[in-house]
């Protein structure tokens, strides 16, 4: 498992960003905010400091089944896209609020999967706290911030969008998964080779 984490840092007067992520030439991870030099993001929002954080976790072991929202401060939403689904809402989580533990595994399909979480902020300081599972494990998680006591970044101020993750992972087709129980089973059937060798030399 692998994650790459973004940071954006303001000085001064307004801020914007963009990235892209690629693999080979295919880009897999992209956003702008702003335009530089003409409008920043978030209504030339001028907060200073660690304005906006994105992460991108993908390698997983294991495709999550489900997800907990947790130590939110104010919005945090989670959107899955995917061959049947493209950003379609699956989880929100508002101020306070913890979710509990959600199976999610009815919105993943076959292939490649994408699941998204946006923090918005709409007053004073933010906060977030996530967890993805593949049945009692822990896969992909993060937190920052104590709600009600400490915001994220030094209580830091910024509005809008502030923070995004996105876990990038694939889920078997069912036959590549028959496949393989069925190699695995022949593999520990005692004696099997060398019965079929014994009865080819008879």
């Amino acid at each position: 498992m692998n994650t790459l984490t973004l940071r954006l840092s303001n000085t001064s007067s307004g801020y914007t960003y963009g990235y892209q992520l690629r693999r080979d030439l295919a880009i897999i991870d992209e956003a702008t905010c702003g335009t530089v030099n003409v409008a920043g993001c978030n209504s030339n929002d001028e907060a200073p400091g660690n304005v906006f954080t994105h992460t991108v976790t993908f390698g997983l072991a294991g495709a999550p089944n489900s997800l907990r929202l947790f130590n939110t401060d104010d919005r945090l939403q989670a959107f899955v896209t995917n061959s049947a689904h493209s950003l379609h809402q699956i989880l929100s989580n508002d101020f306070q609020q913890d979710t509990g533990i959600v199976d999610i595994s009815s919105f993943t399909t076959s292939g490649e999967n994408r699941i998204d979480l946006v923090l918005t902020n709409v007053i004073g300081g933010y906060t977030y706290g996530f967890e993805f599972r593949n049945g009692f494990e822990i896969v992909d998680a993060g937190m920052c911030g104590t709600v009600n006591v400490a915001g994220c970044n030094d209580n830091n101020f910024a509005e809008g969008t502030v923070y995004t993750h996105a876990l990038l992972f694939s889920v078997p087709e069912p036959g590549s998964l028959l496949l393989l129980a069925a190699g695995l089973g022949l593999l520990f059937v005692p004696g099997a080779a060398r019965k079929r060798r014994h009865s080819q030399l008879r």
